[in-house]
This record gives structure tokens, C-alpha cells and sequence, in this order.
């Protein structure tokens, strides 16, 4: 397994491949940026922790509702840039997580990571007191 080093986690980009839905995309065929060009995510043994460590990563922490699928892509000819991804579920970037290395895959079909996350809706605060301060001058 390879595990990428902090330059990469820190120039890494991702995004999400899907409708927009109250503003934001939650649902999506997962894309990574690497060396300048869009690239897939192969979803080879994807575990539930891998998906917690994503949807973070993608603004969505403490999802309540994590799902991954595989979607068969319409691209001719397209890039998968990271394959067996193994997370332990502390990692702030899925490029932090154990895989198999930058294009090495065995991603076969067309295939790709699409996932779901969900925000985690706050609706009761009971017990709670809340103080706002206003300061005019």
C-alpha cells in the first residue's frame, strides 16, 4: 500500500459529479485532481470508514447518512487516479488514507465511486442556553 505524503494532501482537489440540491451537491461520482487533470476513484473494497473520512473532506463532518455505489461512467477513455483505499477513519484527505498508489488500479468496466452524504440536521437543543452579543459603536 502507499500512502501519500503532505504535499499531496495539501494540493489535492475534489469534487463531486451530480445535481444541485439547496444549494449545495451532496451526491455525486466522486473526481480528484492530480498532476493537473480530473481523475476517478475506483471503488474497489470500499469500506463505510472511507466514506466518513470523504464526505468530510467534501464539508459534510459527522454525516448521518453515508452510501457508496458504483456508477458506469460515459467516459471514451477515463482516468482512475486512486484505487483500494483503505482509511482508519482519522485522516483529514482520502489521499491521506492508504492505496494502492497514484493510476494503479484494477478498476475494470467503466466504474466509478459515487457517493452520498448527508448533512446532520440539528433540531432540538434542549438543555441549552445560547447567548448572542451584540457590540455596536
Amino acid at each position: 500500500m502507499f500512502n501519500s505524503d503532505l504535499t499531496q494532501v495539501l494540493n489535492v482537489k475534489l469534487k463531486l459529479q451530480g445535481p444541485v440540491v439547496d444549494d449545495y451537491i451532496s451526491e455525486g461520482i466522486v473526481q480528484v485532481e492530480h498532476e493537473g487533470k480530473w481523475g476517478y476513484i475506483c471503488p474497489s473494497n470500499w469500506k463505510h470508514v472511507n466514506s466518513y473520512v470523504l464526505c468530510g473532506e467534501l464539508g459534510f463532518p459527522n454525516s448521518t447518512k453515508l452510501e457508496s455505489y458504483k456508477e458506469t461512467l460515459q467516459d471514451v477513455e477515463p482516468v482512475f487516479w486512486l484505487d483500494h483505499v483503505t482509511c482508519k477513519g482519522w485522516e483529514s484527505s482520502i489521499v491521506s488514507c492508504d492505496h494502492a498508489g497514484w493510476t494503479r488500479h484494477q478498476c475494470e468496466g467503466g466504474g466509478a465511486l459515487k457517493i452520498k452524504c448527508a448533512r446532520k440536521n440539528i433540531t432540538n437543543v434542549s438543555g441549552m442556553s445560547l447567548k448572542c452579543l451584540l457590540k455596536t459603536d
